[in-house]
């Protein structure tokens, strides 16, 4: 072989004759296929030497003969070279190749280009066989191999059987042979043969394709022909036309005459009408053109890839027209697969009245005899027989498992004007898809006077309308799914009540019901010789029906698979229409008839009128077709356009004139395409939040000084700051990394970083950011958003607010970034050398961001990832190690997201520190500052113990509660002051503080009690007159003038006034006016409203800021009632022996009274999640009451007036592996632990004492297959042959099925409709492709993981065997059996605080909604044992909550049980419990709260699902249960209750209960001793100040995020 150089197209000319070829493969191939006659032994040959087919490589296209190939001499030599039959094709030729041709040298060549540039596979399709082949002529040689054995076929979804081996191999080769994609001309086929010819008397005409036959110019030869069995060659053919002429010569010129108009319709050119063929060359001898066919071109595509063109499709790359020789760039999808609105430079709405304009007639005449139908009587709104009929077979086809197929025909005759028209009404779905155009039409032609031209066939619900009930249906959440009594019930009921109305219509002269036709199969045939099958049959006329059967038969044998339409062929495609009523029924069906379908797009909804196009005046049409018809036919082109832009939203997207198609893009991990951007105005904050400019400016100065908050950001980030551009694309997307600011000052910070990224959209570019200001910002309020959108902050506007780093990168980045830039180093200003500096780390995977000496961080940017990730390395001086850690939220749900560095190269790792492996430079001399002795991690040991030390504080016992009014549900606790006091930051207060300040030593005399003698209080001077007219206040003339007017002792009464200083008494007067006849009008005193002070009796008062400063020590140092008199009482002993704070019983009743005096309503939600919090989180506390001075009423108290309720299931019933009858209990438990060892194995998770050897583990393996569900085996065989990918992903989701935590928390049924979409429809558009992965992170990133990584491992297909494995998963989460929930109904007088011990604040009243009702398993005695589960759960996954530690706060006292927002940190509420347990979130919810949370955190979540589905399962089953993270590393369980998996999690405060713990223990101390109604108010009242602390945190960042706009 030689090989010639040529700087353009590499040529390699072959030995034997003159065929030049552009690569040594293509050369090789060439020279095997047209010289040589040897075989070949390969190692991957499916078939031993002894066991080889010894057949022609044409064993497919040719008969057997008896010739046999020429061998050399030299066959038996060392260097003789064997190819296998099915490698090529054979030659009938007496040529030898020359002998100096070392073709063994040529077959390493060929070996080894093929590993350098495979080229395309083609993959056997056959159930369990995975094996890819570089040529379909392999692949075709392969296939035979699966006949031995079997005799149904399992190519994809087929499941034909066969009795003869060789029926067998024609229809499996037929799989592969009527693939227009491989076959696209007849000389692409041709090229498969010898020479590229047909012989007459050896080409098998069964391997012709069917699209090609009417390529051969065969009279009567097209896909409608019935090949007879055995081969068929055209010398046959010709026999059989020859005998049909002779024996039935008129049958003959009709057959020949139909059949030749009917390939001129289709737009072929028969010249020659005697069935020869004049375009094709038949050759019997073997004779070879030595002209080199040009099979090989190569040309340019771009600058990265070249394209190797050929015309043979077994070479030919799927998703090009050629070879494809990659540059290190990925494969493109096909762009075909993107819907094209534009053909031929026409516009959609070109098309679209092109085509209505061509099937006018159709239309007006639909129009016609609908309206015909309804005058005589067919069709009225109490009698809908055949609309019924259509109906409810798309009801039962729509319905899961429920029929394999539907058919419902009706055939009316018409007489329009003279003229007999025919009105085929007809519904067909599942196995009868395409029944009416292949079969049926051409019964009614041949027993009706049926013609084209006076048909109108009339498709009344697609096969897409059908798709979509499809999808619409598993939507909902069906409480008990029996198809077959569904089926059952609509067979023996339902329609033969519909067929005798159908039967009961009299005929007329106009219109005449000819025939019907109603066909329902059953979805699991259940025939037996006994038992016929329950399929329903009726048709009109009754003689015809054993016709019709073999039809049906003959059409489920042959049916031809076509392409489906879709409405939107109706402005994509343009018809060619030859004018027949008939052709113009054809494009018209392509339009959706569902009168339900997009009810939002119709004036009215679906009713009896909406069948027709037009009734009277009103206009009904709720379906495409009509509505189209509709305004067609009024001309109303302008409405027709609207409404179409309506109803294909896609159409929106583009300009008014075209709609360009998006550039084809991968379906892998891609950037969010549906962006919702969000508007906040600052005038809308300021206003929610309260916050004036003024406010906002008093902060800046007060921080920052002349600099405004960002400028001050800007200047610290360019001194001591970091900016990275991690990724920055021709497209202008962007993600940086720089510093963070305090969300609660503005303040600049060092050493903690965030991540800013860019979205280049058509509509815009935004920015998103991973700050909390940002997060804040957009749970301002609620959107309505789809759940496809990603929120965004819109920053185009001058006012609108966003985060600070949005605003730098915006001002400051993006436009150091344009492409006009100047570049030149030396005019650069210091930020743009600050971004420059900053774009030298684009597309690097690892940057350092901070390195200190005990802390390094890095941002790590894996391909595919829409955000980088932190990793830090800490360094432990104490212990003398180094961890390493990955911060992203996946990452830290998994036990590998944190290591020891001296034991990272070595460990299992998540994917984000693995990339750290291949940089050991960059911590290698961390390693030598370790402790290798120590490579356990610590743990830090959390202690629940309570300290039994409590304060003698005063017992409240009081009997009657007396203290809550429920009308009003505020407290009121007895004192003498009716005014409310001050709050502490109120000027009015401040005024009197100084003013008390004044009472002292200094000014005031010490009594011996050791008190101040202070001033005397009465009531100021009105500015009115008295009642009597005698006046407050004498002239200054008068002898008994006195500025203060005339006051007296209030009954010798002195009050003692306690203030922060000493106690001072005050003396008590009242007001008298100057009446001296009668009695004198008086006025009290104000109690202290104006003095600011509260007056609990007769003779104790103390100031507000006693009250207050009471309320800070609680907070902030835990003080008690009795602690805090002891304080004062040392505070005033400095200044007096003697001097004494008021006793701790007196104070304590003071601060109460003080305290409820406030009247505060507590049932306040929270500010932005109001009454429907989504995200809530729980927990109990070890703070309480002692029991002799509680009288609570248990949560758990259940009403017997509601029964006893049945469990529907259990938690064995709801997991992965379920009990089966058969298995023993002990032997499913085996079988879960080898899942959970198989799972782990393949993560290396397997510690050195679980090893289980090898023979014992195959034995178990083969257990486990048996009880593993029919869907999920193929998966499960297949496991060791997938990618090392594909085989983590589904280790990780074989894992979380090993557990028998219930499948719905793996699958949520709320989510399940969204994987349906990714099952349902293969053919997705990419931009939507990617939305619903993205969000599958956010709910199941598991099945996500499978699912991308399956398309990247199987050419961007998903093999069958992963859709029936999640299709399992769905319909079991989709079929979970619920108890339906009680009504919500307010209970009045049931929020009492004081009475029942609990609050909570879901709803405006804070009333119950729902009582408790019980359920059977209540009853069992072994959960009445088990406090923490009902069921036990594996070893492996156990999890245990010590409930005897926590579940009171000290012997005899009570516990709290409080819920929180997750997002916001509100509090929504408590109640008391002698023990906490799995019941007190489960049943406070369902009694408080009306609808569900999306999301539940607890520290014992797994085992509250449990609860939860075991009793109340219709409220809880959306209802998603998480760990909460301070436990949820302690946990064994199902790694599908850690939240941080899952994306959108990363704003969560899940510890924000063990928060709250810390905070709570300030009133621990003194609430043991109170009494119920005491510690309710007093546990109320600092909720209430944790609350005000919280939405003051949100406020604060509220300012932060304004003051960053100046």
């Amino acid at each position: 072989m030689t090989k010639k150089k040529n700087k353009q197209v590499p040529c390699y000319n072959c030995p034997n004759c003159r065929v030049c070829c552009s690569s040594e493969d293509a050369m090789l191939d060439h020279f095997i296929r047209k010289h040589s006659s040897w075989k070949v032994d390969r190692p991957d040959t499916l078939y031993n030497q002894e066991d080889e087919i010894n057949v022609p490589s044409n064993i497919h296209c040719h008969r057997d003969t008896e010739e046999t190939p020429q061998q050399d001499d030299n066959a038996a030599n060392e260097d003789q070279v064997n190819v296998p039959s099915h490698f090529f094709f054979q030659r009938d030729t007496d040529e030898t190749p020359q002998q100096d041709v070392d073709t063994s040298q040529l077959l390493l060549i060929l070996s080894n280009d093929v590993e350098l540039n495979p080229g395309p596979t083609f993959s056997c399709k056959w159930t369990s066989c995975f094996k890819k082949f570089i040529n379909y002529g392999e692949l075709s040689a392969h296939i035979v191999c699966h006949i031995e054995g079997t005799n149904r076929c399992q190519w994809e979804d087929c499941h034909e059987c066969f009795s003869a081996v060789r029926r067998f191999e024609l229809h499996l080769l037929r799989h592969l042979y009527d693939n227009s994609e491989i076959f696209k001309t007849i000389d692409e086929w041709k090229n498969t043969l010898p020479d590229g010819k047909i012989n007459e008397q050896r080409t098998d005409l069964h391997m012709c394709p069917l699209h090609l036959r009417s390529k051969l110019m065969l009279l009567l030869f097209d896909e409608d022909f019935s090949i007879p069995t055995g081969y068929y060659t055209i010398e046959e053919h010709y026999k059989y036309l020859e005998l049909l002429s002779i024996r039935l010569p008129s049958d003959y010129e009709k057959i020949k005459n139909n059949f030749l108009l009917k390939r001129k319709y289709l737009g072929e050119n028969w010249e020659n009408d005697e069935g020869k063929c004049p375009t094709v060359q038949f050759n019997t001898a073997a004779d070879y053109s030595p002209t080199p066919k040009d099979i090989y071109t190569v040309a340019s595509y771009n600058e990265n890839n070249v394209f190797v063109s050929t015309s043979r499709p077994e070479l030919c790359n799927t998703y090009f027209s050629g070879t494809t020789l990659n540059k290190g760039m990925r494969k493109r999808r096909k762009s075909n697969e993107n819907v094209q609105f534009n053909v031929d430079n026409k516009l959609w709405s070109d098309i679209l009245i092109e085509n209505l304009t061509n099937c006018s007639n159709a239309l007006k005449l639909q129009n016609l005899v609908l309206k015909t139908l309804a005058e005589k009587g067919f069709v009225t709104s109490k009698k809908q027989s055949f609309f019924k009929l259509e109906q409810e077979a798309c009801r039962l086809s729509a319905h899961n498992n429920c029929t394999t197929g539907t058919f419902v025909c009706s055939v009316f005759k018409n007489k329009i004007e003279d003229n007999e028209f025919y009105y085929v009404r007809y519904v067909e779905s599942g196995v009868y898809s395409g029944f009416m155009e292949q079969k049926y039409l051409y019964f009614l032609k041949e027993h009706f006077n049926v013609a084209d031209d006076n048909v109108l066939l009339h498709q009344v619900i697609t096969l897409e309308d059908i798709n979509q009930m499809k999808i619409d249906e598993n939507k909902h959440n069906i409480k008990r799914n029996r198809p077959d009594k569904i089926f059952s019930h609509c067979v023996d009921k339902i329609l033969p009540s519909y067929v005798n109305e159908l039967n009961d219509n009299e005929n007329c002269d106009s219109v005449q019901l000819l025939s019907y036709v109603v066909l329902f199969s059953p979805f699991k045939s259940k025939a037996s010789v006994d038992k016929p099958e329950k399929m329903f049959f009726k048709m009109k006329p009754q003689d015809l029906h054993e016709s019709l059967l073999k039809l049906v038969y003959d059409f489920k044998i042959n049916q031809l698979v076509t392409k489906s339409r879709c409405s939107k062929d109706i402005i994509t495609v343009p018809a060619v229409v030859n004018g027949t009523l008939l052709h113009q029924s054809f494009v018209l069906n392509c339009l959706s008839g569902n009168i339900k379908a997009k009810p939002d797009l119709f004036v009215k909804s679906a009713r009896y009128e909406s069948n027709f196009v037009e009734s009277g005046n009103i206009s009904l049409g709720t379906s495409l077709r009509n509505k189209t018809i509709q305004l067609f036919l009024k001309k109303d082109y302008v409405n027709l356009f609207s409404f179409y832009k309506k109803y294909f939203p896609e159409l929106n997207e583009c300009n008014e004139t075209t709609v360009e198609t998006s550039e084809p893009v991968l379906k892998k991990r891609k950037t969010i395409k549906h962006l919702k951007p969000i508007n906040i105005c600052r005038s809308e904050l300021e206003k929610r939040v309260g916050i004036s400019n003024k406010d906002t400016e008093t902060d800046i100065s007060e921080h920052f000084g002349n600099l405004s908050i960002f400028k001050n950001y800007c200047c610290s980030l360019l001194d001591h700051g970091t900016l990275v551009i991690q990724m920055h694309d021709d497209s202008g997307n962007l993600v940086c990394c720089l510093n963070d600011y305090c969300e609660m000052d503005g303040s600049f910070k060092a050493n903690d970083f965030i991540f800013t990224t860019r979205f280049c959209q058509e509509t815009g570019d935004y920015l998103d950011c991973t700050c909390k200001i940002y997060k804040t910002l957009l749970n301002v309020k609620e959107f309505n958003i789809r759940n496809e959108e990603f929120l965004v902050l819109d920053s185009s506007g001058d006012n609108c607010v966003t985060c600070m780093h949005c605003k730098f990168v915006k001002l400051h980045v993006l436009p150091c970034l344009a492409p006009d830039h100047v570049q030149c180093p030396e005019s650069l200003s210091r930020i743009q050398h600050f971004v420059q500096k900053a774009l030298c780390f684009n597309n690097q995977e690892i940057v350092e961001i901070s390195r200190k000496p005990e802390i390094r961080k890095y941002s790590v940017l894996i391909e595919g990832d829409e955000y980088p990730a932190f990793v830090h390395f800490s360094m432990n001086k104490r212990l003398g190690k180094c961890t390493v850690s990955c911060t992203a939220g996946r990452c830290r749900s998994q036990k590998s997201y944190k290591r020891n560095i001296s034991t990272l190269l070595n460990s299992k790792v998540c994917r984000h520190l693995n990339l750290f492996k291949s940089y050991t430079h960059m911590w290698e001399d961390l390693i030598h500052t370790t402790n290798d002795n120590n490579d356990d991690e610590e743990q830090q040991l959390f202690d629940d113990n309570i300290d039994n030390e409590m304060p003698v504080s005063v017992t409240l016992s009081t009997a009657a509660y007396n203290n809550f009014n429920e009308e009003s549900g505020l407290w009121n606790f007895k004192c003498r002051s009716k005014h409310s006091p001050r709050l502490k930051d109120n000027n009015e207060l401040r005024k009197n503080i100084i003013k008390r300040d004044q009472w002292n030593d200094s000014n005031l005399v010490r009594c011996s009690d050791g008190c101040l003698k202070g001033p005397v209080l009465f009531p100021d001077i009105p500015d009115n007159t008295c009642p009597c007219g005698s006046g407050w206040l004498k002239r200054e003339d008068d002898d008994n003038y006195s500025e203060n007017g005339l006051t007296i002792h209030e009954r010798q009464r002195t009050l003692t006034i306690y203030t922060n200083f000493a106690p001072v008494k005050c003396d008590i007067h009242i007001r008298e006016c100057y009446n001296s006849i009668s009695k004198p009008c008086r006025i009290l005193w104000d109690e202290g409203d104006l003095d600011c002070i509260h007056v609990l009796s007769r003779d104790t008062a103390a100031g507000d800021e006693i009250g207050w400063e009471f309320v800070s020590m609680v907070m902030n140092s835990s003080c008690t009632f009795s602690s805090y008199c002891q304080f004062k009482n040392e505070m005033y002993k400095t200044r007096h022996n003697k001097a004494r704070f008021m006793d701790q019983t007196v104070f304590l009743n003071f601060w109460f009274s003080w305290a409820s005096n406030m009247k505060i309503d507590f049932r306040i939600p929270c500010g932005v999640c109001g009454y429907g919090p989504k995200r809530l989180c729980c927990d109990g506390t070890n703070v309480g009451v002692g029991f002799r001075n509680s009288n609570y009423e248990e949560i758990t108290e259940t009403n017997q007036a509601l029964g006893i309720n049945n469990t529907l299931h259990r938690r064995m019933d709801r997991c992965f592996l379920k009990n089966l009858n058969g298995i023993d209990k002990q032997e499913m438990i085996n079988l879960r632990t080898t899942l959970d060892y198989i799972a782990r194995k393949e993560l290396n998770e397997i510690k050195e004492n679980e090893i289980i050897p090898e023979r014992d583990l195959l034995d178990r393996i083969e257990l486990l297959k048996q009880a593993l569900p029919s869907e999920v085996l193929g998966s499960f065989e297949r496991f060791y042959q997938m990618s090392d990918n594909e085989r983590v992903a589904y280790s990780n989701v074989l894992k979380m099925l090993a557990t028998t935590a219930s499948i719905t928390s793996l699958v949520p049924p709320a989510y399940c409709y969204k994987i349906q979409l990714l099952l349902n429809s293969p053919n997705i558009e990419n931009d939507r492709f990617n939305s619903i992965v993205n969000e599958t992170r956010s709910f199941a990133p598991e099945l996500r993981d499978l699912i991308c990584e399956s398309l990247i491992s199987n050419n961007e297909i998903l093999p069958d065997d992963i859709r029936l494995f999640l299709q399992y998963l769905i319909n079991e989460s989709m079929s979970l059996q619920v108890t339906e929930p009680e009504p919500p109904v307010p209970q009045l007088g049931t929020y009492n605080p004081e009475k029942f011990g609990r609050a909570y604040y879901f709803n405006e009243s804070g009333l119950k909604l729902r009582s408790v009702r019980k359920f059977s398993i209540d009853n069992d005695s072994c959960v009445k044992r088990n406090i923490d589960h009902d069921d036990a759960t594996l070893e492996f996954e156990k999890c245990q909550k010590l409930y005897s530690k926590v579940q009171t706060s000290a012997r005899g006292t009570s516990t709290l049980f409080l819920w929180f927002c997750a997002d916001h940190g509100h509090c929504y509420g408590f109640h008391m419990t002698g023990a906490e347990g799995r019941k007190d979130p489960a049943l406070s919810l369902y009694s408080y709260l009306e609808t569900p949370p999306q999301d539940v955190f607890y520290d014992f979540a797994c085992n509250l699902q449990e609860y939860c589905l075991n009793r109340e399962s219709g409220y809880y089953k959306n209802v998603r249960f998480f760990h909460d993270i301070f436990h949820g590393y302690s946990h064994k369980c199902s790694n599908a209750f850690t939240a941080s998996r899952l994306q959108g999690f990363e704003s969560v405060n899940s510890e924000i209960c063990e928060q709250f713990n810390s905070f709570i223990q300030c009133i621990k101390r003194s609430a043991r001793q109170m009494s119920q109604s005491h510690f309710c108010f007093y546990l109320q009242f600092f909720l209430n100040e944790w609350n005000k602390k919280k939405k003051l945190s949100y406020e604060k960042k509220i300012r932060i995020a304004l003051a960053g706009l100046v």
